[in-house]
């Protein structure tokens, strides 16, 4: 079953755009969750990674069970311009690995909603 809601364009990019940002943000979270299970089956039987033991890599000293919220802290560090996008994107890729790509422009989507959101009600105050 689903609903028809009639709407003019940009109500209707606002809320496509709003529909992105939450599958972006679940499958994200997703991955986490599967990530997480995954260490918790893997962390007995394994060993120090060999550029952790020649010290070329620092171990993360956060744990997986709470990337999902560091993330979000990433990404409202990124908006509020206290870290930069490729410092954003490293730390992404470090702890998602290649599945980070959708999240690399999570501050542009953000930034477009927030604009698509704007305009309607700045036409609204305009108009008698």
């Amino acid at each position: 079953a689903y609903n028809l809601f009639y709407t003019n364009n940009q109500w209707y990019g606002f809320l496509r755009q709003h529909q992105i940002l939450c599958e972006r943000l679940f499958t994200i979270n997703t991955y986490n969750a599967t990530v997480a299970e995954q260490e918790l089956k893997d962390r007995k039987c394994r060993k120090e990674p060999t550029a952790q033991a020649i010290k070329m890599r620092q171990t993360n000293p956060l744990p997986v069970e709470h990337y999902y919220t560091h993330f979000l802290s990433l990404v409202k560090d990124l908006l509020d311009c206290n870290i930069e996008q490729c410092a954003y994107e490293d730390k992404l890729r470090e702890m998602f690995g290649v599945n980070s790509y959708i999240a690399f422009t999570l501050d542009k989507l953000i930034t477009h909603i927030s604009r698509l959101q704007v305009n309607p009600l700045n036409q609204q105050r305009s108009t008698p």
